[in-house]
């Protein structure tokens, strides 16, 4: 089964914008298409950053419930500092951590590094291609 850290990006297409592509991966993944890992330091982030943005409490405590239960909780032992926006290197530290297929995104500091490690760093819609193949 594919292993893939979510970029919180991905997270704030779906619930505050209500991203197709974010609802059909949050889909694929209670379907049991692939395995989320996930972080104590993703999941703080996920949650300031949707408050910040006024999303619905309920929708947030629901998104980070929805992960806990299908996600795979890593703890990172290593520090990384290989993204030039310091704030995203938590997404590859979680990445190494889990042993992660994949890391997904729209951010694009995370994109230009196009694979950290060996492992490939890319889009919700090429993530969809993949997992559906």
């Amino acid at each position: 089964m594919l292993k893939a850290v979510l970029n919180n990006t991905v997270h704030i297409s779906a619930i505050i914008k209500g991203g197709p592509g974010a609802t059909k991966l949050g889909d694929a993944l209670e379907a049991g298409r692939f395995i989320v890992i996930i972080s104590e330091p993703i999941l703080s982030e996920m949650v300031d950053v949707l408050r910040t943005k006024g999303a619905d409490e309920e929708k947030i405590c629901s998104l980070e419930q929805t992960l806990r239960a299908y996600g795979i909780l890593v703890e990172p032992t290593e520090k990384i500092y290989a993204c030039r926006d310091a704030e995203d290197n938590k997404f590859l530290e979680a990445a190494v951590a889990g042993n992660a297929d994949y890391i997904v995104t729209a951010d694009k500091d995370l994109l230009s590094l196009s694979l950290f490690r060996g492992i490939p760093i890319v889009t919700v819609r090429k993530f969809l291609r993949k997992i559906r193949a």
